[in-house]
């Protein structure tokens, strides 16, 4: 399971390749992209943390005094935005259905309030 900033450096590297496969990024366009607050220090780590659990490959590069990641996008990369917009749909189903229940316990205990 990532942590909120690798969610926010995965999604930021996804929404930057555009559906490609591979891209050129660097720090500085990882952090512009970023919903949360990320420092350069940390982006090596996430990255790290990244390809280990599968997610992407990457690969750091130089090209005058810039470093440049080439980042390969694992399926489980790929499939990453799919299951966020699944799990946060799951979620308001569930609330909607709590309160729905929640609502129709109120009703049915007025109405035995009322009978008895």
């Amino acid at each position: 399971m990532a942590t909120k900033k690798e969610k926010a450096v995965l999604q930021s590297i996804l929404i930057y390749c555009n559906k490609k496969k591979s891209c050129l990024i660097t720090y500085q366009q990882i952090i512009k992209n970023s919903i949360l607050e990320v420092v350069p220090e940390e982006i090596d780590g996430i990255i790290n943390n990244l390809c280990l659990d599968g997610y992407i490959d990457s690969v750091k590069s130089f090209n005058k005094d810039i470093e440049y990641l080439c980042i390969n996008i694992l399926p489980k990369g790929e499939n990453f935005l799919r299951e966020e917009f699944i799990k946060k749909r799951n979620l308001i189903s569930r609330v909607g259905i709590t309160i729905a229940l929640a609502i129709l316990s109120f009703i049915i205990t007025l109405i035995l309030k009322i009978i008895f």
